[in-house]
């Protein structure tokens, strides 16, 4: 699971990447969860609205590949220890990546 994101190495102390590090391991488990509900609320949406896939699975792609950069570039173990706390949703719209329920088609 974890390897395919190739995260990097995490800066801080001993004690703070060892923590950060099963942060980051649980928010991967939770966008992984997040992930395939959202999958098969988009195959729903594909099936209800096939006009549109192109539109939907272009949306979905764009969002798994800026969460994959999300977790690829974080690499403070602050970033992880202070987000501990904050909902996978939440980081992924706090940083940048819109989810496609959000999206303007």
């Amino acid at each position: 699971m974890i390897n395919k994101y190739y995260l990097p190495i995490l800066d801080g102390t001993e004690k703070q990447t060892a923590w950060a590090l099963d942060i980051r391991t649980a928010m991967v488990s939770a966008f992984e969860s997040w992930l395939d509900e959202q999958g098969r609320m988009v195959e729903r949406a594909v099936e209800l609205a096939p006009q549109h896939a192109e539109v939907i699975l272009d949306a979905q792609a764009k969002v798994i590949a800026n969460v994959k950069h999300l977790f690829q570039t974080k690499n403070h173990a602050s970033f992880w220890i202070n987000e501990k706390d904050t909902p996978v949703y939440r980081i992924l719209n706090t940083y940048g990546v819109k989810c496609w329920a959000n999206m303007n088609y």
